[in-house]
């Protein structure tokens, strides 16, 4: 099942501050569709217990809130049974986030105010998540949970190349700039993938090697089989 996990839908203004998505729209649909096709049942809890279904779109309120479209101090948290893809707009019908796979995490101001940051299992999902600036974000592997390639990073704004190490590009003017502090580069966290015949690790070693070299860095590597 996914639900809300977080209680408000957020926005970075213009200047980098986050703010509520106030009388916004969320449109929930199936998983690789539009979300604006709908067709995926959405539920939720009333005061008594029971399973009320509802449909798409979903309303925010001025706080950035999903109630249940009648009543604006109606608060409710919404679920489905099956994979999702979502759409959110602003008031003015604007589009400000959209994924077509799986929706597990959104960015709320409560877990931003507490400064604690978003945790992710790997940097694809990571990169196709949106994200206010000046978040702190982490992810638990480069590819999967505990493949050796976590790493931690803040989500800044401006021209940037992804290099797939230090820099990874969430759109066009939007960016995590990675940790890399340290005495050595760890291979890993690079992009390296140990044990694969069919995966071609050269590329990634020269580029931990030279970035290794151009900040006067040691390289770091696991034990393990790494082709080229």
């Amino acid at each position: 099942m996914i639900t809300q996990p977080y209680v408000n839908f957020i926005l970075p203004d213009a200047g980098g501050n986050v703010k509520p998505i106030s009388n916004g729209k969320i449109y929930i649909g199936k998983e690789g569709l539009d979300p604006k096709l709908g067709g995926n049942p959405i539920y939720y809890r009333d005061n008594e217990g029971a399973e009320v279904e509802i449909s798409s779109p979903l309303y925010l309120n001025m706080t950035g809130v999903i109630v249940d479209g009648t009543n604006d101090s109606n608060v409710i948290n919404p679920y489905t049974k099956a994979p999702v893809s979502m759409l959110i707009l602003n008031k003015n019908g604007d589009p400000v986030w959209s994924e077509l796979s799986n929706v597990t995490q959104l960015v709320s101001s409560t877990e931003v105010a507490k400064g604690s940051g978003l945790t992710f299992p790997n940097i694809e999902i990571m990169k196709s998540t949106y994200l206010p600036i000046g978040v702190k974000v982490s992810w638990q592997g480069y590819y999967d949970q505990s493949d050796g390639g976590s790493n931690w990073g803040i989500v800044k704004s401006g021209a940037h190349v992804d290099d797939g190490f230090s820099v990874f590009s969430i759109d066009a003017n939007t960016y995590v700039e990675a940790n890399t502090k340290g005495a050595r580069v760890n291979i890993m966290k690079a992009g390296a993938k140990s044990g694969d015949s069919a995966f071609d690790n050269g590329a990634i070693l020269n580029f931990a090697a030279n970035f290794a070299i151009d900040n006067k860095m040691g390289i770091k590597a696991p034990a393990g089989t790494f082709y080229v």
